[in-house]
């Protein structure tokens, strides 16, 4: 990857999030942002149940800044297409 595109990585704090960070690291793709929707009444991601916090602990861990977005059921689809317009104002194709 040219190091002048920007990289962002969808990020539940499962294991397999995890393991494609590693992944991305280890063939020297540098990660920019790490992105993740949450129930916005439960403040949990929706694929684990893990409380938003916590995602935003390991990422301050990880040294890599957070795009987090609540959601609902009826609003995923708008709240992810927002997610994508965001990730390119900040630069990332």
């Amino acid at each position: 990857m040219n190091r002048s595109e920007l990289c962002a990585l969808s990020f539940s704090g499962g294991k397999d999030s995890i393991l494609a960070l590693d992944r991305a690291v280890r063939t020297n793709q540098h990660v920019d942002y790490l992105v993740t929707m949450y129930d916005a009444v439960s403040e949990r991601v929706r694929f684990h149940g893990v409380p938003i916090a916590l995602i935003q602990a390991q990422a301050d861990a990880l040294g890599i800044p957070l795009l987090s977005y609540p959601t609902t059921p009826e609003a995923f689809e708008a709240v992810f297409l927002q997610s994508l317009a965001d990730l390119h104002q900040h630069g990332v194709s």
